[in-house]
C-alpha cells in the first residue's frame, strides 16, 4: 500500500498515521484499551493498541511497566512491540505488528482449511513454541485464549499462517520462584485454570506459575479439534455440563470446585482412519497439559516437543 496524504481528522502517532476511518473503527477492543491500524510513511501495516492510562488503577499502571519491557522480546510466534509512544495526553501508544485474523475468527472464516488435521496440529506446534519461549523468559501470559492468539493471511500464498502470540497487558515476569501473585483479579472465561479460583488462605494472595498458560493452550487445543460452537472455538468435556448448577461455571471453576486431581476426559471430532492415532496421541498431550493440579501438568516445552513428535510421525506412541 502506497503512503497517503493525512487528512484533517487523522491520527498522527509518532512516524504512524491512523486514518480518521480506523479511529471509528478499532479493530479490536479490550477492557482498558483499543487497537487501531495504523501505517508508517513507507505504507506499512501496524496494530496501534491505544491505552488510557488516565483512567488506570495504580497498580495496573506499575504492570504496564512490566508491559514494556516485552519490546525486547523477539519470536516469530510473538507480536513483536516495535516502540511505546506516549501522546500529548500521556497516554500509551505500543506499535505492534498487525494480523488481521484471530484464532476464533480464522476457524469461522476458513472452515473448510480448519478441517484439515495437519493444519492444526501446525498451529498447535506454533502457539507452543511461542509460549514455551515466552516462559523461558520468566514471562507468564494468564491471558491465553482464541482471540489473543493471531494470524496474519494477508500476501501469503502457501497456506503456511504465521500463528502469533498477542496481548500481554496482563503478563507477568515471574519471582525467581517461578511463581507470581494474583494481585490483579481476573474475570471468568473458558481457559482459565482451577488456580484462578483458588482463594487466599490467611490474607496471603495465592500464587501461581507458568502452568496456567499451559492450561490454557490444552483447551485451546481441545477446541481446535472440536466441531465449532456458535462460530467460536469453545472447548467440551465429557458430560459436560454434569448438573444443572454447573451450567454456567467454566471447566476449570468445575474441576475446582471438585478438587479434582485429575485430567478431564476429552472429547474429540471423530478424524479420519489416517489421522486416527495422531488425534489420540494429541489427546494424551491435552490430558497432560489440562490437569487440575498444577504440579501435574507439562510445560510448554514438553507440550511443543510432543506436538513436534506427532507431527513428524503421526504413528508414534507418546508415554509420559
Amino acid at each position: 500500500m502506497m503512503a497517503q496524504a493525512p487528512e484533517s481528522n487523522d491520527l498522527q502517532i509518532g512516524g504512524y498515521m491512523i486514518s480518521a476511518l480506523n479511529l471509528r473503527q478499532p479493530i479490536g477492543t479490550g477492557c482498558m484499551s483499543k487497537v487501531h491500524k495504523a501505517y508508517d510513511n513507507s505504507g506499512t501495516a501496524y496494530a496501534a493498541k491505544h491505552i488510557d492510562c488516565q483512567t488506570l488503577p495504580e497498580d495496573r499502571e506499575k504492570e504496564l511497566k512490566a508491559y514494556l519491557q516485552m519490546e525486547l522480546i523477539t519470536h516469530e510466534n510473538i507480536v513483536k512491540i516495535h516502540e511505546h509512544i506516549r501522546d500529548e495526553y500521556k497516554d500509551l501508544w505500543l506499535i505492534m505488528d498487525f494480523c488481521d485474523e484471530n484464532l476464533d475468527k480464522y476457524f469461522t472464516d476458513f472452515k473448510a482449511e480448519c478441517e484439515n488435521f495437519e493444519t492444526k496440529i501446525d498451529f498447535m506446534y506454533q502457539i507452543a513454541d511461542g509460549l514455551a519461549y515466552l516462559h523461558s523468559k520468566k514471562i507468564v501470559h494468564r491471558n491465553l485464549k482464541p482471540s489473543n492468539i493471531l494470524i496474519n493471511t494477508e500476501n501469503c500464498t502457501t497456506g503456511d499462517h504465521l500463528i502469533k502470540l498477542a496481548d500481554f497487558t496482563l503478563s507477568k515476569f515471574l519471582d525467581p520462584y517461578g511463581q507470581s501473585s494474583m494481585n490483579t483479579e481476573l474475570s471468568p472465561d473458558l481457559y482459565k485454570a482451577p488456580e484462578f479460583y483458588f482463594p487466599a488462605h490467611g490474607g496471603k494472595i495465592p500464587k501461581y506459575k507458568k502452568s496456567v498458560d499451559v492450561y490454557a493452550a490444552g483447551l485451546i487445543f481441545l477446541a481446535m479439534l472440536q466441531p465449532m460452537q456458535h462460530d467460536c472455538l469453545v472447548p467440551q468435556i465429557e458430560g459436560e455440563p454434569p448438573n444443572p448448577r454447573e451450567a454456567t461455571l467454566t471447566i476449570g471453576q468445575i474441576m475446582y470446585n471438585r478438587h479434582c486431581e485429575y485430567r478431564p476426559p476429552v472429547r474429540l471430532v471423530q478424524e479420519s482412519a489416517a489421522n486416527l492415532n495422531a488425534a489420540n496421541m494429541v489427546r494424551r498431550v491435552i490430558q497432560w497439559a489440562t490437569f487440575a493440579e498444577p504440579t501435574y501438568r507439562i510445560t510448554a516445552a514438553e507440550m511443543r516437543d510432543y506436538i513436534n513428535q506427532i507431527k513428524q510421525n503421526p504413528q508414534i506412541n507418546l508415554q509420559q
